[in-house]
């Protein structure tokens, strides 16, 4: 079952306008690409909507990526095509070329460089129908053909997008994928309008995702213009232990981490580097601080098949930590696709939709008293609690189902003693101090 409806209603906090864009990111691994290799026309939003910085984020962004060969191999897999669109006209900034070399990438980078803005008006149509005039002249017939279009704003110029896409589609070289990335413009341009305009629109695994950071924005690119998905086999909430399927007690206020379990949908993708992000509700409001994006570095990782098997790996899934002020109570979590729809074929005790109901339990801190016990070894030398006693509070807060541990500390002198004491010495004098502070069950000197 596919997943990738959004929420009903719009986020209650909206992150400020950006566009720091790092393009062509992420997903061009080996296995992650047919070997007949991928052209890919970028459609860049330069209408006067888009400020004179996110301008330049956006050309350094594509830029960084050409200059990374893990992203961008130079072994004539991919070419590439820019076209920038404004003010009722669009314009070919980077024609097309197949990177096979270090000389290409660098030429490619020299044209980002020195392009300026076009300004006015937004025309994604136009963009649409250069992109595949561009591919249907010079792209290779045995080659994917993926246009990726950027944007912070819905058409009010030039040609009807949607009769772009379909005669890009109908063409003699035929369109492969088509995907949308959608800038968030407050006031102008949010979730949903990128979902009524542009999401009827996608096809070929690429999806229409509005991105609320630059982060967001460069780990949405793989998927939304190269067409790689992924499915999610489990959503694991994880306090200190937990099984597949979710059935350890989850306690209220203490640390709580989602790990979202995925591999390549397609069984011949041995790899893909992918992204998500994950949304809450209560009583189907968004949460504050939704979304969240993942503790990964970079925000992202390589899925590969069999995730299952790899699951004692932390760094194998998509890492989430909850706020705070979401750790109570009942709350409903929904892992997003960025880009192409996530199939969602959970294990985790869910019903393949890549959503889960969870709900924090209340439970009353642990009181404890930490002791030192100080010795002679055989040589006299006077021996200290190897580890600092406050670091054992937080362990124990760590692995057991609590919140709080209200712990004391102390000390026990057993320097007296000729010999290092046994195991039952240091019972019998801690039973001592318990029986002299009157607190049997506690633990209490």
């Amino acid at each position: 079952m596919l997943s990738n409806k959004p929420f009903t209603g719009r986020p209650t906090a909206v992150i400020a306008r950006f566009a720091s864009v790092v393009l062509l990111t992420a997903v061009i691994s080996p296995g992650a690409r047919a070997q007949t290799g991928l052209d890919l026309a970028f459609c860049m939003d330069g209408s006067g909507s888009i400020d004179q910085a996110d301008f330049a984020l956006q050309k350094q962004g594509i830029i960084s990526a050409l200059q990374n060969t893990q992203l961008v191999p130079r072994d004539g897999t991919i070419a590439f095509t820019l076209i920038q669109f404004g003010n009722n006209t669009t314009r070919v900034e980077v024609p097309y070329t197949l990177i096979s070399s270090e000389s290409d990438a660098n030429n490619i980078v020299s044209q980002i460089a020195v392009f300026d803005q076009i300004g006015g008006g937004t025309n994604p149509g136009d963009a649409v129908n250069a992109a595949s005039a561009v591919l249907n002249a010079s792209g290779r017939i045995d080659a994917s053909q993926s246009i990726c279009l950027s944007t912070d704003g819905v058409p009010n110029q030039g040609a009807n997008i949607a009769a772009a896409v379909l005669a890009a589609q109908v063409s003699p070289i035929g369109l492969d994928t088509f995907g949308v990335l959608g800038i968030v413009c407050p006031g102008q341009f949010d979730e949903g309008d990128l979902q009524a305009v542009y999401g009827p629109l996608v096809f070929g695994g690429g999806g229409a995702v509005m991105v609320f950071s630059s982060a967001e924005f460069a780990n949405a690119v793989g998927p939304a213009c190269f067409g790689e998905q992924i499915k999610l086999i489990g959503l694991e909430v994880n306090q200190s232990v937990q099984d597949w399927e979710n059935t350890v007690l989850l306690v209220e206020d203490k640390t709580t981490f989602i790990r979202a379990h995925v591999e390549p949908l397609d069984p011949a993708t041995m790899e893909t580097t992918t992204s998500a992000r994950l949304r809450a509700f209560r009583g189907g409001v968004e949460l504050a601080g939704s979304p969240v994006q993942p503790l990964n570095p970079g925000g992202r990782i390589t899925a590969r098949q069999m995730a299952e098997t790899r699951r004692a790996n932390w760094d194998d899934s998509l890492n989430f930590r909850l706020p705070a002020d979401w750790v109570h109570g009942t709350i409903e979590l929904f892992l997003e696709g960025l880009g192409a729809p996530m199939d969602c074929t959970e294990a985790a005790a869910t019903d393949d939709d890549c959503r889960l109901t969870i709900t924090f339990t209340e439970a009353d801190p642990i009181e404890v008293k930490f002791v030192g016990i100080q010795y002679q070894d055989a040589g006299g030398n006077v021996i200290a609690a190897p580890t600092p006693l406050s670091e054992l509070r937080a362990r124990l807060r760590a692995v057991y189902p609590v919140s709080a541990v209200d712990a004391r500390f102390g000390t026990v002198d057993m320097t007296d003693e000729s010999t290092p004491p046994t195991p039952a010495e240091v019972l019998s004098e801690i039973r001592g101090h318990r029986f002299w502070d009157f607190c049997f069950s506690l633990f209490r000197l």
